[in-house]
């Protein structure tokens, strides 16, 4: 399994021989992937362990020699894709599977980034319009994968550190693929419906595929929005109206103003020093209104920015504090602690701030 996870193949092929797993076969095939039934799809034809390893060792021998070939590329990065713990045959690399938890990050992102490498390869010298769908969709799976990966939460799982899935514990998919655009992800789904909406590939995975309509569901809101932020000829007044509305509604009145909304008005409204003062002050309010995720990432986007802007250090440490993030919390009061010392403002450093930095 630790050969497995290594990706080391031909080490495997080796010492299988001389193993009990020689002759195992095998519940899925890793070399498949579907639609439905999370890839899990029982193989008609079972294949052993050993002639698993044997065609992977063979692939990547002809791929030594035709770094090109579709076919070639295509199955060894789906096999890379399946022995991640997205794929159908994780126990391979693994000794237990969590539905909530994946162990090593280093070598979950190595075979998700040789994964995506394969498929473009294979997308390159591929002819076939439908089998080029399928190619993008296995793209758009890796790209959710590293989503998961980037986004993970460190913790203690089985006694040793792990990493959680913020995938698994959101019930509110839209929250989860509103956070997903604003992060940047969505190229291979926006690519799907762009250029291979016509495949009847495509027209069966917006029947069976659930992250497929999701992100579909989230960017039309994400349309809806823009056309709104563009309809505001003044757009200086529309922050102060967003900074009216933060400040005096209730919580559960803003659920429009949510991280794609932000997201969205950040595109529109860029951040210069004429916005600056309303951003922070929004920002300053959704915290008041425990709306920590948007505040977040509002601050985080003007620290990037204006990493000086004391105020905006200050209310970020504070966000991740109300967010049960203290180690974050920290590593911004302290930068907020050392901007005020050069100014030589020490004395005006609110008491909790100094208490937060010190405690653990």
């Amino acid at each position: 399994n630790i050969l497995m996870n290594n990706l080391d193949f031909k080490k495997v092929l080796k010492n299988i021989k001389k193993s009990k797993k020689n002759s195992v076969k095998l519940e899925f095939n890793i070399f498949n992937n579907f639609i439905y039934g999370n890839n899990r799809i029982k193989s008609k034809k079972k294949y052993t362990y050993y002639e698993t390893i044997k065609k992977l060792v063979d692939i990547e021998n002809n791929l030594q020699k035709n770094p090109n070939s579709t076919m070639d590329n295509y199955l060894y990065a789906t096999a890379l894709y399946n022995l991640s713990y997205w794929g159908n045959s994780n126990i391979l690399t693994t000794s237990y599977r969590s539905t909530y938890y994946f162990k090593e990050k280093a070598n979950e992102l190595k075979k998700i980034n040789l994964s995506i490498k394969h498929f473009k390869k294979a997308l390159k010298t591929a002819k076939n319009k439908e089998f080029k769908a399928k190619i993008i969709y296995m793209l758009a799976k890796s790209e959710l994968a590293l989503y998961d990966i980037n986004s993970a939460k460190t913790v203690n799982y089985d006694f040793t550190k792990g990493y959680a899935l913020k995938r698994a514990f959101y019930w509110d998919h839209q929250k989860v693929y509103n956070n997903f655009i604003v992060k940047g992800y969505g190229e291979y789904f926006n690519k799907l419906k762009q250029k291979y909406s016509d495949t009847s590939y495509y027209k069966q995975l917006l029947k069976e595929c659930g992250n497929l309509n999701y992100y579909y569901k989230t960017s039309n809101t994400l349309d809806k929005l823009n056309k709104n932020i563009k309809n505001h000829k003044n757009k200086i007044a529309l922050l102060k109206d967003i900074e009216n509305d933060v400040k005096n509604k209730k919580t559960k009145e803003l659920k429009e103003y949510n991280q794609l909304y932000i997201y969205t008005l950040l595109k529109d409204i860029p951040l210069t020093k004429k916005t600056l003062a309303y951003y922070n002050n929004i920002a300053y309010y959704l915290i008041m209104k425990r709306k920590n995720y948007e505040a977040i990432y509002l601050l985080e986007k003007i620290i990037n920015k204006y990493p000086k802007r004391v105020v905006a250090l200050y209310n970020l440490g504070d966000a991740y504090y109300s967010n049960y993030n203290y180690d974050k919390a920290r590593e911004y009061y302290k930068k907020y602690i050392e901007l005020m010392k050069k100014l030589n403002k020490e004395n005006k450093i609110p008491k909790k701030v100094l208490l937060r930095v010190q405690s653990r």
